[in-house]
């Protein structure tokens, strides 16, 4: 549908309407004119006036245009012009008339139909022929380029009404010959949409076209089922599926695709670059193969029937409304360019919770899903009269295409916090929010019981941060600058009343925090294995750390310079003006900031998991500061969102918590009254030193403790500097808090408590 009613000059392009818009161009269908009234459509992709003066997104453009220009296949997009006006870059390409693949499986699971399969095939056997061209170009002397895509997924193949198919969108493709000119052996920073990432992009690995491969064989498994593959509730999960590439459960859960083209997908998924398909044109013979060996005759013609009965087609241009000597073209005009390139913006991604991306379930038209709004029910796809042996109902717990993407509702939000400030009043909701009111466009303000305010943020982030903890029931909302209400008198359409109210349920066990209490009581939960929640609080500060089997694996915080974005710029891993640049794009497009961060190249995908690893142990670290409080078990609560791939399992971190947290002054505070009791070295099933990870230091500290000594003595005998006192207290307690070393005095064995 044109945003347009009237077209608008443009240089030489008469820009007919708007096509697709993202977070930095906008696509338009043009036309272009010549002599004695010849015209042709094509379109035009430009910057957008806010990225003019970004140089590494003009670039970005450039190369897209001078990569693509040196390729001319029936299977790629055609580029004609690189062209500037004004401080706008624009590239000109082949216009496709007809939608881009990610529309036809939006159209066909509101449908309840999965595409025939014959015709999946025919369409990825296709972009193989595409891929393999690109992978095989040369440049004008004859050097191989060494392309890769590095951005294969449904968004970025077009298929015309007439049934052609074409690989579009360069733009994040590196070549090795352009990489080497730029000094730049890395290619361009951008690494294409988390949901097709292969295994080795994801862990930082060399690259080649065979990740491009691995893409291509997501797409074919997602264009016969209707059903994402890879997509996980976070970013991180995303990128989790992708790296340990555990495929077999949903091949048994979609047991109607037929075993010769699943042996097609599994080669193309296959984990190992040596195992999968060598050649894109291996993958397209493998495919011819199996339609031969089937007797399946399939062509453009079929192609072009099914297009048209699914899609609406587009009206014919307008009889142009410009002054015919404006459309005049220029006496210098430059000479068009061959080959490949064009638009329809890419699905977005996954918004970030710490918790993506990455990639969200696609939207019908225009496709701008939010992260964490109420997703409609799963459509499932209804068998088709082709093949139709082997359709069957597919299962409703993996992600399809006509759904967004929602995190578990965890079963609770509040906290019973035992030294908790006094809630400040709230005001009636109806004095500022009225019946109605449009929550979706309001930006909102948080305000913690010390007068701290946070914000303002987007409604979407909102409710992410609410249903991820990072905003709790106590605090108060400030709406639209309006005045201030608590969090819990709020009605906000769609979301689990559970999170605005106080917690509901008995904890497991409960009792008091201190500097000591903490490491006692983690090092608990750690050798009894629990599953659950623990819930601590002090004042009106939140963490809800999650264990699977005794180690910890997520956490909650409502500490606002904890959430991930805070927690980069506090760190400096990013600047200001990169995170802004992030923020922009999530907005624009949706998604989760960690696939922004990627998007942009501000992150590599293996570093999100080191970022989110980093955030995840800083965030638990940090508990071991707190002087007082309260805490709560409650046990079988399954985490709600990423599980965090940390290295360190509990007793690690204890060991890192106490080293990082506790100083002379809080040691001597445990210690003063045990300087003259006896250290005894001790047995535990457990756990040994060797679990607790010293670094050279520490283990050198452990070395010299004997059983019959006093801490007196060890301090006196190996303590002859303030850093050596400073490990060997920190040392002991860490032995002590896990059942490796005791004290005897005059009345018995007795253990340090705060």
């Amino acid at each position: 549908m044109a945003e347009e009613p009237s077209s608008q000059l443009f240089g030489k392009y008469e820009l007919l309407e708007k096509i697709g818009a993202g977070g930095m161009a906008e696509i338009y269908r043009a036309r272009s004119h010549g002599v004695e009234g010849f015209e042709k459509i094509l379109c035009v992709k430009r910057i957008l006036p806010g990225y003019s003066k970004n140089r590494a997104f003009i670039d970005m453009l450039i190369a897209e245009a001078k990569l693509s220009s040196l390729m001319q296949h029936g299977n790629v997009v055609q580029i004609f012009d690189l062209g500037a006006q004004g401080n706008q870059f624009y590239i000109v390409m082949e216009f496709v008339d007809g939608c881009d693949l990610l529309q036809l499986l939006t159209v066909c699971a509101k449908r309840k139909e999965r595409i025939p399969t014959e015709l999946a095939l025919y369409i990825i056997g296709e972009v193989a022929k595409g891929l393999a061209y690109a992978h095989a170009a040369t440049d004008r002397q004859g050097r191989l380029l060494n392309i890769i895509h590095r951005d294969v997924s449904p968004s970025n193949v077009l298929l015309s009404f007439e049934g052609d198919v074409k690989v579009v969108d360069f733009g994040v493709a590196r070549a090795d010959l352009e990489a080497q000119e730029k000094k730049d052996t890395k290619g361009s920073a951008l690494k294409g949409k988390l949901g097709y990432m292969s295994p080795e992009l994801v862990t930082g690995g060399d690259i080649d076209h065979r990740s491009d491969i691995f893409a291509l064989g997501i797409i074919l498994w997602e264009a016969l089922t209707l059903r994402r593959l890879f997509l996980g509730k976070t970013d991180i999960q995303t990128l989790i599926n992708i790296r340990d590439v555990k495929i077999d459960k949903k091949f048994a859960k979609h047991s109607y695709v037929p075993e010769g083209i699943q042996a097609i997908v599994r080669r193309a998924l296959a984990k190992s670059v040596d195992d999968r398909f060598q050649t894109a044109t291996d993958m397209h013979e493998a495919i011819l193969d199996y339609l031969f060996e089937n007797r399946v005759r399939v062509s453009a013609r079929k192609l072009s029937t099914y297009i048209k009965e699914r899609i609406p087609q587009r009206a014919p241009p307008p009889e142009s409304s410009l002054d015919p000597e404006a459309l005049a073209p220029a006496a210098s005009a430059s000479e068009p360019v061959e080959s490949a390139s064009q638009p329809v913006e890419p699905a977005p991604q996954p918004v970030e919770s710490a918790s993506q991306p990455v990639e969200p379930a696609p939207q019908p038209v225009d496709s701008a899903p939010q992260p964490v709004e109420s997703a409609p029910q799963p459509v499932e796809p209804a068998p088709q009269p082709v093949e139709s042996e082997h359709l069957q109902p597919a299962p409703d717990d993996d992600v399809g295409y006509h759904e967004e993407l929602e995190d578990p509702t965890p079963v609770d939000d509040a906290v019973a916090i035992r030294a908790a400030a006094a809630e400040a009043p709230a005001s009636p909701p109806a004095a500022v929010l009225p019946p109605g009111f449009d929550y979706e466009r309001a930006t909102f303000k948080v305000r913690n019981d010390l007068g701290e305010v946070f914000g303002p943020i987007a409604y979407h982030n909102f409710r992410s941060l609410i249903e991820s903890r990072a905003i709790t029931f106590r605090e108060q909302i400030s709406v639209d600058e309006g005045g201030w209400l608590r969090l819990g008198d709020l009605k906000i359409p769609g979301l689990d009343p559970r999170h605005l109210e106080d917690e509901p349920e008995q904890p497991l066990y409960e009792g008091p925090i201190s500097r000591i209490r903490t490491p006692q009581l983690l090092y608990e939960l750690a050798i009894s294995r629990v599953i659950g929640k623990l819930k601590m609080t002090s004042g009106s500060t939140l963490k809800e750390i999650y264990f699977q089997g005794g180690v910890p694996v997520h956490i909650n915080s409502n500490i606002k310079s904890e959430l991930l974005a805070n927690f980069m710029l506090n760190k400096n891993l990013i600047r200001p003006a990169q995170l802004n640049a992030a923020l922009d794009m999530v907005k624009d497009k949706g998604g989760r900031l960690g696939a922004a961060l990627v998007g942009l190249g501000l992150l590599k995908p293996h570093d999100l998991f080191r970022v989110v690893e980093f955030q995840f142990r800083q965030r638990f670290l940090q508990l071991f500061s707190w002087e007082a409080g309260w805490y709560e078990f409650l046990e079988g609560y399954p985490p709600p969102g990423d599980v965090v791939p940390i290295n360190d399992g509990t007793v690690q971190l204890i060991a890192a918590g106490i080293r990082t947290q506790f100083d002379m002054g809080a040691l001597r505070e445990v210690f003063d009254d045990y300087l003259d009791h006896v250290l005894v070295l001790q047995q535990n099933p457990h756990v040994t030193h060797h679990n607790l990870r010293f670094n050279s230091r520490e283990l050198r500290i452990f070395t010299y403790l004997e059983t019959g000594q006093t801490l007196r003595a060890a301090l006196q005998q190996h303590g002859t500097t303030p850093e050596d006192q400073l490990s060997i207290l920190q040392v002991i307690l860490t032995l002590h808090q896990t059942d490796l070393v005791s004290f005897r005095s005059p009345r018995g064995l007795g253990r340090p408590t705060a």
